[in-house]
């Protein structure tokens, strides 16, 4: 439901990001919803094996999607990674950082690759070589933001930049999320303490874009 409504006050909101690096935003949100509905269809799997819609759904889709959300997600997660640093590179004046960002994208392609080429781990386990790869380009993209920020006249303003409210949030989501799923064995974190900060984190992160949404009344990017 988050998404869901994030996605529509994306919509509503569209015109105060239309002329702004921000625009890809809302095409972004709607293929995040679309993921999660599909995302859902496991579940549905589960508890309604028997009903006509998951027979039907069963028809279309393969079991590798309809019986457990992982290749959905892994999916989504190389995307949103992508996506990240192109919005990044979007939102910084053109030609600054120009090799880092090449630098960045190659290096994450790279990951990418490898994870693709162990495909069978990704029918079984979201946690791929491409996921430490894309956090990790993320925050350095997200730095350089932060860097180019400081040095210029939006820093007047940034409070009121829906750049700034969407990095807060995918920083914050970076930042609390990996670490424990990273070292969730290590330190013996159970399964349902984990789902709870994703869910969390996933509310503050969307929250932040909400925010920055509806505070931004003028293209200020």
């Amino acid at each position: 439901m988050i998404v869901l409504l994030t996605a529509i006050i994306a919509a509503l909101e569209y015109k105060t990001i239309k002329n702004t690096p921000s625009n890809v935003f809302l095409p972004f949100i709607w293929f995040v919803f679309v993921i999660e509905v599909v995302r859902m269809i496991p579940t549905l799997n589960e508890a309604f094996p028997d009903s006509h819609f998951i027979e039907i759904i069963k028809r279309i889709l393969p079991p590798s999607i309809t019986e457990s959300g992982v290749v959905v997600g892994s999916v989504y997660s190389i995307i949103s990674f992508y996506f990240y640093l192109y919005y990044f590179k979007r939102v910084i004046p053109k030609g600054t950082y120009t090799k880092r960002w090449y630098v960045l994208f190659a290096l994450y392609t790279v990951f990418v690759l490898i994870s693709l080429f162990n495909y069978n781990d990704l029918l079984i386990n979201w946690l791929q070589p491409h996921m430490y790869a894309g956090v990790f380009c993320t925050l350095v993209a997200i730095f350089a933001y932060m860097q180019n920020l400081l040095r210029t006249d939006l820093i007047l303003n940034f409070k009121t930049a829906f750049s700034f409210w969407f990095t807060m949030g995918v920083l914050f989501f970076n930042l609390i999320t990996i670490p424990i799923f990273i070292f969730a064995e290590q330190f013996n974190f159970s399964q349902p303490f984990y789902i709870i900060v994703l869910v969390l984190s996933c509310y503050v992160m969307y929250g932040c874009f909400m925010v920055g949404l509806i505070i931004q009344s003028e293209p200020h990017e």
